[in-house]
């Protein structure tokens, strides 16, 4: 028996739970805003199984399976970089959620681990001899969109697109392995009203949850309580902004 959820049924369900669990005046939502509160939802479900940890149970294991990728990096797409010593960039899909298991290869020594550290521990630490990298460990900063950064003695800057900086310890970095957790497809309910202007993730079609059905009414029940708490704000807001014109006149 399939016990997956349809985008339809996933939609009717959610709506099910916020009619009983938000008051009777609540405002409505769209088939388009419920596509995004699932979606919304969905990735909530994702992330909260990744804090746990994905051997934590056979549950987390099955949320997150079809979502695991791996990676690998030649020397032909890793370059020196400008802005660090001893550093080196790649380009990383768009798509990733979370980077698990990662290992290096240093000169000819591989399956060197990787350290995230961020940008202040690189700037506090990177001349300390007993914590900068060495041959058994090196830095990776922390992977980040449109991030613009100075150099050291601030006369260039450099902007980062879906890259990682990799710091070694002196040796060239020639592979890089990674595993990765990618972003789930959008859940899109049936006649959502998407277009391509007004696209989710670059998705207009409908689209159902590619999740293990484990987690279908998990993702159901998170969105309904997004959708409870969007409204929440939404009354507190009209109910300030109001207060606010009684004070002004």
């Amino acid at each position: 028996t399939d016990l997956r959820l349809s985008s339809e049924q996933m939609y009717y369900e959610a709506k099910l739970h916020y009619e009983s669990i938000a008051s009777s005046n609540a405002p409505a939502y769209s088939r388009r805003e419920w596509s995004h509160l699932l979606t919304e939802a969905q990735e909530d479900v994702v992330m909260n199984v990744v804090k746990e940890g994905i051997d934590n149970s056979d549950y987390n294991r099955r949320v997150v399976y079809a979502l695991m990728v791996n990676v690998t990096k030649t020397s032909g797409s890793i370059i020196s970089g400008t802005l660090y010593p001893n550093s080196y960039e790649l380009d990383l899909p768009a798509n990733i959620l979370t980077i698990l298991n990662e290992r290096v290869k240093v000169g000819t020594t591989e399956n060197i681990e990787v350290k995230q550290i961020s940008y202040d521990s690189y700037w506090a630490n990177i001349r300390n001899p007993y914590k900068k990298p060495y041959n058994k460990m090196v830095w990776r900063l922390n992977s980040q969109s449109n991030l613009t950064i100075p150099s050291e003695d601030e006369t260039q800057e450099t902007t980062y697109f879906n890259k990682i900086i990799l710091i070694s310890y002196g040796s060239a970095i020639t592979q890089y392995k990674a595993e990765y957790i990618r972003k789930p497809k959008p859940i899109i309910v049936p006649n959502a009203g998407l277009t391509s202007s007004k696209s989710l993730s670059g998705y207009t079609e409908t689209s159902n949850c590619e999740l293990d059905a484990i987690c279908h009414r998990d993702i159901v029940r998170q969105a309904a309580k997004l959708a409870s708490a969007y409204t929440k704000d939404q009354i507190a807001y009209q109910i300030q902004n109001n207060e606010q014109k009684q004070l002004e006149n």
